[in-house]
């Protein structure tokens, strides 16, 4: 597939935990995609602290990072403020730092498919579009 994955937490965490209720799930959506998969720096620091609680998890997940399957991006240094007013905007989400930066990605690349299980994705809205989402609670 030649359309680019934006990856968040979720997934990703699912992905390296085969514990994780939605291991299966994202080792088949995930599977779709073409490596290196995009993400941001928000991403990996929370994926970092929740692989602290999977045996291997940190371990794993600089293996993936360390193997080149992710891109990752430094969105607040490149795009503050547009990054800032989308927190600012669905602050009663409430919109993290993470959700933000992959909504401005999504928004620079209007092609890219938002890997998430995060259901307020279907709230954001990149510019005056939606995000292509690629979750469990999306039919394809």
């Amino acid at each position: 597939m030649s359309t680019r994955g934006l990856l968040d937490t979720g997934p990703l965490v699912a992905f390296l935990d085969r514990n994780d209720h939605h291991h299966l799930w994202a080792k088949q959506a995930l599977s779709r995609f073409s490596t290196p998969l995009s993400t941001c720096e928000a991403v990996v620091s929370e994926a970092w602290h929740l692989m602290g609680r999977a045996r291997g998890g940190r371990a794993a997940l600089l293996g993936v990072l360390e193997a080149g399957h992710l891109r990752v991006a430094s969105t607040l240094e490149r795009e503050a403020p547009r990054t800032y007013r989308l927190m600012a905007k669905y602050s009663d989400q409430p919109m993290s730092v993470a959700g933000a930066c992959l909504v401005r990605m999504a928004e620079a690349d209007p092609r890219a498919l938002l890997i998430t299980l995060d259901r307020d994705f279907l709230v954001y809205r990149p510019g005056r579009g939606r995000l292509r989402l690629v979750a469990p609670f999306v039919r394809d």
